[in-house]
């Protein structure tokens, strides 16, 4: 079920860059087994790399960004990527009901553009090797099938608000409004340059949100009895003094209007 947060934090407010950031500043820790569809993209040295959401047996989704940076700097091939399942403590080297996946093919969206300001098409399905094996800490999340839900949940790694890890070792969880384009840019209209018609925002915008690390993670939304993917974290604003500006809206991609994509994204069995 979701959980309500109250943790919020007094962030000095200082004018922002219009600079997007991979982006949970202000987060409850999470139980393992909650969200079993939680993926953690990492090198095969088991450097942390991105989030990520399992949606069948071999398809992970997560964010363009994670693959080819906006730099043009940070090209991942399939092979420099493993896709850990089950996964809840990174500051563990073993943990039971832990799975390691190689990657067969990585898909990034035809229309993601490394050139640009705007986070349009920012996702990716990665393709596993093999077939993940359910259990109660590995199952795939539904797709999004509609527009109706008002708020969700972003689990995720990201960047602590002690500014002391690049990431958590525990991920951490908020509850996030989920916001129109109209209302986010009415907010703080720098988030429009980051944004496109497949983008949507989210956030509490009162020093609670995504931070770097939670790139690629996901949205979840419920009916009250089945979780459904809603989004995929893909930037915020950048502050001068710190990452990301959790005192406005981040920027999500939007799933549904990659829906049909996402079932072409290869040739593997869905």
């Amino acid at each position: 079920m979701l959980k309500a947060l109250v943790l919020f934090r007094n962030l000095s407010a200082l004018q922002p860059n219009v600079k997007g950031v991979g982006n949970i500043i202000g987060g409850k820790n999470v139980t393992r087994g909650d969200f079993p569809w939680v993926a953690v993209l990492s090198t095969p040295s088991d450097e942390y790399i991105c989030g990520g959401t399992l949606v069948s047996s071999r398809k992970v989704l997560t964010a363009a960004h994670c693959i080819h940076d906006k730099e043009g700097k940070n090209s991942k091939l399939a092979g420099e990527i493993i896709v850990q399942l089950g996964t809840y403590d990174l500051g563990k080297k073993v943990e039971v009901g832990r799975a390691f996946h190689a990657v067969q093919s990585i898909n990034v969206h035809p229309d993601w553009n490394t050139l640009t300001e705007s986070f349009d098409a920012d996702i990716a399905v990665l393709v596993l090797e093999r077939e993940a094996a359910f259990s109660e800490l590995i199952q795939p999340i539904c797709l999004v099938q509609d527009t109706s839900a008002i708020a969700g949940v972003v689990v995720g790694y990201g960047k602590s608000e002690d500014e002391t890890k690049i990431h958590e070792k525990i991920p951490k969880m908020i509850e996030t409004p989920i916001h129109s384009n109209k209302d986010c840019f009415m907010d703080n209209q720098a988030l429009a340059a980051l944004s496109s018609g497949r983008t949507f925002c989210g956030g509490l915008g009162r020093g609670v949100g995504v931070c770097n690390g939670d790139s690629g993670s996901g949205l979840f939304v419920t009916d009250g009895t089945t979780y459904y993917l809603r989004g995929v974290v893909s930037s915020s604003l950048k502050r001068i003094s710190y990452e990301c500006n959790v005192d406005t809206y981040s920027i999500f991609t939007d799933v549904i209007k990659y829906i049909d994509w996402i079932y072409r994204a290869s040739i593997t069995r869905f």
